[in-house]
């Protein structure tokens, strides 16, 4: 098992939490390896760690298993993109913005990050055509079996 340093703390990941992000993402295309890191102190969020600056941490969430009715569609190139199989559905996180007012917080639901469960091969698509907005308010976060949950 291997570690990253996360401000101050140690934490634990396998190689199998490890995604690579071909493009990198949005405004940092130079993120292409990053770690999806379970931390049960901040449950269901989970921390999005680039390997490439282990500077960079994002707060996620499994979008689908918390904000009722998303339910974003992706074209047959993206899947391809992925390698995602006939039939196989893909892990959605969306990145959040946590506010100094808890209520004031808020979730990306048009830019997600869109994960290969088989071949944890990622991308970030930007929704276009997409009622999603970049700044949601924040879902109340009880916990909920998720996808990607341990």
């Amino acid at each position: 098992m291997q570690t990253i340093h996360v401000q101050g703390t140690d934490l634990a990941y396998e190689e199998k939490d490890l995604i690579r992000f071909d493009e990198g993402l949005i405004g940092m295309p130079q993120l292409h390896r990053m770690v999806l890191i379970h931390y049960s102190e901040i449950a269901p969020l989970l921390l999005l760690c680039s390997l490439d600056q282990p500077e960079v941490t994002f707060l996620v969430l499994e979008a689908v298993a918390h904000v009722p009715d998303y339910a974003p569609r992706f074209s047959p190139a993206v899947r391809q993109q992925l390698g995602l199989t006939e039939g196989e559905e893909p892990v959605i996180l969306a990145t959040v913005t946590i506010a100094s007012e808890w209520t004031a917080s808020t979730i990306n639901l048009r830019a997600p990050l869109v994960i290969a469960p088989a071949t944890m091969r990622g991308a970030q698509i930007v929704l276009n055509d997409s009622h999603y907005q970049l700044t949601a308010p924040l879902p109340s976060l009880g916990q909920k079996e998720t996808a990607v949950g341990k």
